[in-house]
């Protein structure tokens, strides 16, 4: 119901990450291996498709084919072509987001120390269950697509 403003209507996704001009399968694909768990990987296809169907309409309002303009079988092979960085980063960018406020480093103090950054980020968190959970799931995944 578009006239309850209690209830979303639509999702809007705005990535200022990596805020730079590149392709739009690079930011799905550091998005999607960074923040999804088991349930969104076992649908990546699903997710993709929505994705692309989503531009390919802004395309359009913007008076463009997107069959012309960018394909969704170019879209598919920049996402692959980019899952590969995804996936590199989702193991070090989960570990991070899962890290408790009290288990983190300050890497101040440890620049001080005369210590390496690698040394500081060598600690155990108490999610580690899930973070490898969350991990296995990925690497299967990409193994099973061929992406890795």
């Amino acid at each position: 119901d578009l006239t309850d403003p209690t209830k979303p209507t639509s999702v809007r996704l705005i990535d200022f990450q990596l805020a730079r001009l590149g392709p739009p399968g690079l930011d799905v694909a550091i998005f999607l291996y960074t923040c999804s768990e088991k349930k969104v990987i076992e649908k990546l296809e699903d997710y993709l498709r929505l994705y692309y169907n989503s531009l390919a309409a802004h395309l359009v309002k913007l008076g463009s084919d997107p069959d012309k303009v960018y394909p969704y079988s170019i879209f598919l092979k920049q996402w692959k072509k980019y899952a590969k960085l995804g996936v590199t980063l989702a193991t070090g960018l989960i570990y991070l987001q899962l890290t408790d406020e009290s288990e983190a480093v300050d890497l101040g103090d440890v620049a001080e120390a005369g210590a390496s950054v690698a040394d500081a980020l060598n600690f155990e968190i108490s999610k580690s269950d899930l973070y490898y959970d969350r991990v296995r799931h990925i690497i299967l995944h990409s193994v099973e697509k061929e992406l890795i």
